[in-house]
Formats: C-alpha cells, structure tokens, sequence
C-alpha cells in the first residue's frame, strides 16, 4: 500500500509498479494477525515490494499489500535489503520471520544477480531485523535456485 493514491499513480506513471509483473508466490501466516506474501523480482522493474503482508482479519477480496518491513527496506539499490524472495519464508515458535533472498532479479539469461543471496531474519513483534547472514559462494551454485527455507 502507497502512503497516499497520489504515490500509488505516480508509481503507476513512471513504471516503479506494474501490477502485471506482481505475481504473490509464496505465503506464510503469524498466528491470527499478518499475512506475509513474497513477490519475486521475475521482471527487472514494477514491482515495488518482494515482500509485503496484509492483516489477518482482512476479509476484502483484494486486501491492499503492505511492504514488509518497509518500502524502504524493499529497495534494491542496496545490498543490505531484501531483494528478491521467491517461496523462502517461515515463521518459526520465536515470532521470528526468516527469509531467503536470493538476490536476483529478472529471469532465466536475463536475470542479474544484484546481491549474494542472504538469510534475512525479523523479530514480529518489532519489525526490526535481528540477522542478517550472507551466503558464501561454496554454499551455493551461480545456476541455484533457492525457492525455500
């Protein structure tokens, strides 16, 4: 969800969000209040969020998407956000939520890796990040695809 509709058309004129090219892949549910969904970065633009969530007591048929944590931490000019999420999400007894960004964007040759993959892991009850681990290039292979965690 944009602060404002204002932001929403704006995102909506300049190509930062084609709702075509937002395609929800993976789903994981805290307890009885959010609702997380990841988005792949599968187009190299117009999706604004890989991850975003929607509260739990929304009954709306289409209830709007809020960034998770924020949409600042969603941006992919930096290595220390999330960048891409494909299925790679859970929720474990901690109220923490671990994710698997693999930090590509794109697809099939196409796709550019912008970041290594990472293990990104939030406390609920704050939103703040409590981890971050970078992947070492001997844990992975450059044709990975990393679809869960």
């Amino acid at each position: 969800a944009y602060a404002t509709e204002g932001d929403r058309l704006q995102a909506l004129a300049d190509g930062s969000y084609v709702p075509e090219n937002v395609i929800p892949n993976g789903i994981s549910v805290w307890t009885n209040k959010m609702v997380f969904m990841s988005m792949p970065r599968r187009k190299k633009s117009g999706i604004p969020a890989t991850l975003a969530y929607f509260s739990y007591d929304d009954l709306s048929t289409s209830p709007k998407l809020i960034p998770y944590p924020n949409f600042k931490d969603n941006n992919v000019s930096d290595c220390n956000n999330i960048i891409s999420v494909n299925r790679g999400h859970r929720i474990d007894k901690y109220d923490r939520l671990w994710v698997l960004d693999y930090g590509k964007i794109g697809k099939g040759k196409d796709a550019e890796q912008l970041c290594p993959p990472r293990i990104h892991i939030f406390d609920l009850n704050t939103s703040k990040k409590i981890l971050m681990y970078t992947l070492k290039p001997t844990d992975y292979f450059p044709s990975s695809i990393f679809t869960s965690i």
